[in-house]
């Protein structure tokens, strides 16, 4: 950083300051005395070229293109401050969702090792007996007009867990292998963007929801994870559609197999937990829509 002159009064320096700064020319204006400010640029590339500018300033300090530059370099420079604290914010963002992808989906891995556990010591669901406690209710009653809250006899005597647990019980090679691939997909992508604990409250929400909604319409004998994955797909899908900053878009592929698959599902021909899919969704897809409303990204 060099000198290349000086400049009478602190007005005068101040205006040729942001004259250079808007020439591309940093500089520094430092005091010398005697209401003389002295000139400093900062890279000798520029000091030829700066020089003949004072030049001219000193010959022509009232041109109109040193007129109001003062004023015009301070709006330049916080337009540069804003756009590198903007900068600044975007790469926080972008390494703390890197940051959150790099991390292991543990709880999306645990129910996945829980699930293919299960599956393996009641051999698929055929044997019941031992994933007796995991149905929501070992007790079919069936008279008229009993409320089904009084049907759950094992939840009223304390074993809650049987609210959640059913989506662990599996029935066949298929009905697993479809439910634990669409749980790594969706599962996994809720986990690394909204976090572990959100990952676990939406699945217990919609565990207790879709179980309950389909005991109330079938009784206790049915089992799986597609009520939770149907909360999920549409927790992703009004999120992703509301929401694209959100980082939970699903590909438009996926969006028509799962809604496909879900007609497909009520045409009888599977034993199929209609109505912990219908829950599942309607649940997941509110929750998805009202969280994109919050976003300052919704664009409904």
């Amino acid at each position: 950083m060099r000198v290349i002159g000086h400049v009478n009064g602190a007005e005068a320096a101040a205006s040729f300051s942001g004259y250079l700064h808007l020439q591309g020319i940093e500089n520094e204006v430092e005091p010398d005395g005697g209401g003389r400010f002295a000139i400093w640029v900062r890279s000798d590339d520029h000091l030829e070229t700066a020089a003949a500018h004072l030049g001219r300033f000193l010959r022509e300090p009232q041109h109109g293109d040193f007129k109001g530059a003062e004023m015009a370099a301070a709006e330049a420079r916080a337009r540069a401050e804003a756009e590198s604290e903007a900068r600044a914010a975007r790469t926080f963002q972008r390494d703390e969702i890197w940051r959150r992808q790099a991390s292991a989906p543990r709880l999306t891995v645990a129910l996945f090792l829980a699930c293919v556990a299960v599956a393996v010591f009641s051999k698929l669901g055929r044997e019941i007996e031992p994933v007796q406690p995991l149905f929501i209710s070992e007790q079919i009653v069936l008279k008229p007009g009993v409320p089904w809250h009084e049907k759950l006899v094992e939840v009223r005597g304390g074993q809650v867990w049987r609210l959640v647990t059913p989506i662990f019980l599996h029935f066949g090679v298929a009905h697993l292998v479809f439910n634990m691939l669409a749980l790594l997909h969706m599962g996994a992508m809720i986990e690394r963007v909204c976090g572990t604990r959100f990952l676990a409250a939406q699945v217990l929400l919609l565990a207790v929801a879709s179980n309950v909604g389909q005991f109330i319409t079938g009784g206790p004998g049915f089992g799986g994870m597609s009520g939770v994955l149907y909360g999920l797909f549409g927790y992703m899908w009004m999120r992703g559609r509301y929401d694209p900053a959100s980082g939970l878009e699903l590909p438009h592929q996926t969006v028509a197999m799962m809604l496909i698959w879900y007609v497909i599902c009520f045409s009888g021909f599977l034993p199929i937990a209609n109505t912990a899919h219908t829950v599942g969704l309607v649940v997941g897809a509110a929750w998805g829509y009202l969280s994109a409303r919050r976003s300052r990204h919704f664009t409904g």
